[in-house]
């Protein structure tokens, strides 16, 4: 599945044939893989990111997310997809992991918890 296929601002409803995968949080991410949605659990926190990587790119570029919409879309929750293929290089969004706290969260700013900081 391509990005420029989804909503600009999606959740894992849309994510149909997007391969899916644990992720260690330290593992290099496959430069290989089409469009990959990695997950990572640690100390309480869920933490997903879509990987859209480039072949042979030099540069990245990080887009975290805004307000989750959370009538619309459960975590986790990707925005600004259709910027992808702007960018001259490899593309990782990333979802806000405080969003699976609370099912009425919809904006968190990754704040997480007292005890745990998704920064």
């Amino acid at each position: 599945m391509s990005l420029s296929k989804v909503p600009a601002k999606t959740s894992l409803a849309h994510l149909i044939g997007i391969a899916r995968v644990a992720w260690d949080g330290s593992s290099q991410l496959p430069m290989d893989a089409p469009v990959v949605l990695m997950h990572h659990a640690q100390d309480g926190m869920c933490y997903d990111l879509l990987w859209n990587p480039v072949p042979h790119a030099r540069r990245l570029f990080v887009f975290f997310s805004g307000d989750a919409l959370r009538d619309k879309n459960d975590p986790p929750v990707f925005q600004r997809w259709s910027w992808a293929k702007l960018f001259p290089g490899h593309c990782v969004f990333i979802s806000d992991p405080s969003l699976y706290l609370d099912a009425k969260l919809g904006l968190a700013w990754y704040s997480g918890t007292r005890t745990t900081d998704p920064m």
